[in-house]
């Protein structure tokens, strides 16, 4: 890596300020060797300040030994290659600096895409807490309609159960009415078939008597039968009365049977309900999972950042060279 003389940095990027102070020392004046003068006499050194009345001082022996052309040819080596090292460092560093603009505009490129990305995840983040608040103030709603068809539920069971009960009772009921009247009627058969078997045998008895005994007898046979008439007609109202009550807890059975079925519909369109709710749910915990990662990214975009200024910040003079370097870009 090529550095700079009498600076620790590694030009990652290169200290500008730095790279002036080394120029400016490279080329301070440098002093070259006065020739003598082809005015004056040869053999004589040349004249410092003269004063009047002062006498000039001799040449020691060194400076009469010493050969003259000798500075004057190292100096022109010495700054042509001050001037080469100079030519390749400014070609390098022109280098450098163009890769330093290219990382600039990738670095750049990579921190745009970044905060795109950042407003991005922060606007679905948003959304995302919009859509929550919602959903939680519908899940509120359902939840609360959902325990009043729950204690709805709870109370058309009970009263299916006390109507079971109570259709359980007319029916017992109505089984033993029918079986008091069948054995009524059997009853009555019977009574029947005596009355038949008594009117044969009065029958033959008038037959051998006279018509006096015959005109009592039929009318004790004509009483016997208004009140045989009397209890079967007392029967069948009682009869008909049963099945009156038994239609009409079969009607208000069906009702609750209707209502049941409504009521297990609204229960499957809630539980309906609940399953979406529930996948809205399932949606906002993922769209906090995005959140979070949008809150990830601002952490990496803030590092990034960090970590640009750390770079482009010379540990030598601790200058940020970012906004020259950005200067220079633009």
């Amino acid at each position: 890596m090529w550095k700079l003389p009498n600076c620790n940095a590694d030009l990652r990027p290169i200290c500008l300020f730095h790279t002036a102070a080394v120029i400016n020392r490279a080329f301070k004046p440098i002093p070259f060797p006065v020739p003598p003068s082809s005015s004056k006499k040869a053999g004589k050194l040349p004249s410092r300040t003269f004063q009047k009345g002062v006498p000039r001082p001799l040449p020691t022996a060194a400076q009469m030994a010493a050969p003259a052309p000798a500075a004057g040819s190292d100096t022109p080596k010495q700054l042509l290659s001050i001037i080469r090292d100079f030519a390749s460092e400014k070609s390098h560093g022109e280098r450098r600096l163009c890769d330093l603009r290219r990382r600039l505009a990738d670095v750049r490129a990579a921190a745009d895409a970044a905060a795109a990305e950042l407003d991005a995840a922060k606007r679905a983040r948003e959304a995302a807490e919009q859509e929550l608040r919602g959903s939680q103030a519908q899940a509120a709603i359902a939840a609360a309609t959902i325990q009043a068809l729950e204690a709805t539920i709870s109370r058309l069971q009970e009263e299916f159960s006390k109507v079971g009960t109570d259709l359980d009772a007319l029916k017992s009921k109505g089984d033993s009415e029918r079986d008091d009247f069948i054995s009524q009627m059997h009853e009555m058969n019977a009574k029947i078939r005596q009355f038949q078997q008594m009117v044969s045998l009065e029958l033959a008895e008038y037959n051998h008597s006279g018509l006096q005994s015959t005109e009592g007898q039929h009318v004790k046979d004509k009483t016997e039968t208004e009140e045989s008439e009397g209890i079967l007609k007392d029967l069948i109202d009682k009869v008909s009365s049963i099945d009156a009550e038994v239609q009409l807890l079969e009607g208000e059975y069906k009702k609750d049977l209707l209502d049941h079925d409504k009521v297990r519909q609204e229960l499957a369109n809630i539980q309906a309900k609940r399953a979406l709710m529930e996948a809205v749910m399932e949606e906002s915990k993922q769209l906090k999972e995005i959140g979070g990662r949008a809150a990830e990214l601002a952490k990496v975009h803030a590092s990034l950042v960090e970590e640009l200024q750390r770079q482009y910040t010379c540990p030598g003079c601790g200058v940020n060279n970012m906004p020259v370097l950005e200067e220079a870009a633009n």
